[in-house]
């Protein structure tokens, strides 16, 4: 496997189905109101593939495995063996966390320019996540502050800042390359 404990991983969902019926909806909004081109985001937890994932039905396992052919982007953070520790203790802190419905609005909003401070202070204190948010927040509960991506709190961060991160630690890499580092995933 080349993603480690501790990485995050984007992934573009090509076959929309996300657990559950509300699959393809959630999907193609997260895409469009993110403009990212991956649509989900996760952490592995260990050697074996297993992953935490936000999903409709909350945070929980599932496995790497099921995104196999499709499109990713592990982050490429330089990380200790205490800090990926720490990330994914972070991380299993939030098993049971409510999906973030009125998240996406709320970064769809963002993103198209609306910054109301009212919906974003909803939004923290609903204490419901979106994939890119758990990463972040993750991350951030294990002091690394770059998984924040710039933002001032990871209830603002979506699929394409991980990427973009990702992509400014990985000096060289390009935007076409994407498709190729899938294939060999």
């Amino acid at each position: 496997m080349r993603f480690k404990p501790g990485d995050y991983v984007c992934v573009d969902i090509i076959i929309p189905f996300l657990h559950s019926p509300w699959g393809w909806f959630i999907n193609t909004l997260i895409r469009k109101f993110t403009k990212s081109e991956y649509s989900h985001a996760f952490i592995v937890i260990d050697d074996h593939g297993t992953i935490l994932e936000a999903r409709p039905s909350g945070i929980g396992y599932g496995n790497i495995s099921q995104y196999e052919g499709m499109p990713m982007q592990g982050s490429n953070t330089i990380l200790t063996d205490e800090q990926r520790a720490d990330i994914i203790s972070a991380a299993k802190k939030y098993i049971g966390t409510p999906y973030g419905f009125m998240d996406i609005l709320y970064i769809g909003l963002h993103t198209m320019g609306f910054t109301w401070t009212w919906l974003l202070n909803k939004v923290r204190r609903l204490k419901t996540m979106i994939c890119s948010q758990f990463c972040s927040q993750a991350g951030d509960d294990a002091g690394v502050l770059s998984w924040r991506c710039g933002r001032k709190y990871a209830q603002e961060v979506t699929p394409a800042d991980l990427d973009i991160l990702a992509m400014q630690q990985r000096p060289g890499l390009h935007r076409y390359q994407r498709k190729d580092l899938a294939a060999r995933a």
